[in-house]
């Protein structure tokens, strides 16, 4: 079940090297993630971001470094979100496809947004009408 945590500070799990698998229901309430929230789990392969519904802002360094993450994730259901800080997904080298298309209301995205992720073949931006800007290095 969820709590009541609507804001989760830097460094949440940030170098948690021996985590493969993460359950983020109970965070379905949070709004606000800081920055490095799973910065350099290099060991993360299974993880459901769509739990996370009511998100509005994401900081820096969400997944960055994060070299076993499964081939596809996908953010369909974060439409609530209106900011992404930088190095969203850099250096994920392990991410083919990524579907960003719940990002409905992101207005900006920071720098070095996919930056370093080598296998990439497939991003799915379809539904991101309200992108305003977008900072340098996005690939």
């Amino acid at each position: 079940s969820s709590s009541n945590i609507t804001k989760i500070d830097d460094h949440f799990l940030q170098g948690c090297s021996t985590i493969n698998e993460l359950d983020l229901t109970p965070l379905a309430n949070v709004k606000t993630i800081g920055n490095y929230f799973l910065n350099d789990c290099t060991a993360l392969a299974t993880i459901n971001f769509n739990v996370l519904s009511n998100l509005t802002s994401i900081g820096g360094y969400f997944l960055s470094g994060c070299t076993t993450l499964p081939a596809s994730l996908s953010f369909s259901n974060l439409n609530k979100v209106t900011k992404i800080g930088e190095r969203f997904l850099q250096n994920c080298t392990t991410l083919t496809s990524v579907d960003l298309s719940g990002f409905v209301n992101v207005t900006e995205i920071g720098y070095y947004f996919l930056r370093g992720c080598t296998s990439l073949l497939n991003i799915d931006m379809s539904n991101m009408i309200s992108l305003g800007k977008v900072d340098e290095g996005f690939l």
